[in-house]
């Protein structure tokens, strides 16, 4: 008896053989594909942080920029400022040139952080000083070194003859002395 052989995989034509091949190749083909957008996704993504850190940058530059011109307009009408009130102690002292010394006190315990509005010299060594300025810690400090001042010049009286405290504007003192 011839033994009957059990084919166990069934015979396929050649259609279907082609048509398995080409399932099989386009299914390689649509995963190929789907990596290739992953990437290109991932590509762009990174263009985007990329440029985004770079704006990011240029803005931060811009700031400090910003940050710097304001500064130096700042320091720019300070040295105004300064100027301004060099002009004003110089115009002072050209009133009166026979008290250099008494200018130089004066101008000293400003600091440069009060303005001297006017001066009246009298007669009878007495003097008038007008004084003002916008901060009440700057008052105080030129308050400080002035009595300070005075005292080592042998000043006999020194007072405080008016106070006006305008709030948040400005702080004006009269001082009278005689020497």
């Amino acid at each position: 008896m011839p033994k009957k052989q059990i084919n166990l995989i069934p015979k396929t034509s050649e259609t279907e053989i082609k048509e398995q091949s080409q399932k099989r190749k386009f299914r390689v083909f649509s995963i190929v594909v789907l990596i290739l957008v992953i990437l290109l996704m991932a590509f762009f993504y990174l263009v985007e942080a990329y440029l985004n850190l770079s704006i990011a940058s240029v803005k931060d530059q811009n700031a400090r920029s910003t940050a710097t011109l304001k500064g130096l307009n700042e320091n720019e009408s300070v040295l105004r400022g300064i100027e301004a009130k060099l002009i004003r102690y110089r115009a002072i002292q050209s009133e009166y040139p026979e008290y250099p010394r008494l200018f130089k006190m004066v101008s000293d315990a400003s600091l440069g952080l009060v303005d001297i509005l006017g001066v009246v010299v009298e007669k009878d060594h007495s003097m008038e000083i007008t004084v003002e300025s916008v901060d009440k810690s700057a008052m105080a400090s030129f308050l400080g070194v002035f009595n300070t001042l005075a005292l080592k010049n042998n000043f006999r009286e020194t007072q405080i003859k008016e106070l006006n405290a305008q709030p948040q504007k400005s702080y004006k003192i009269i001082l009278s002395f005689r020497w």
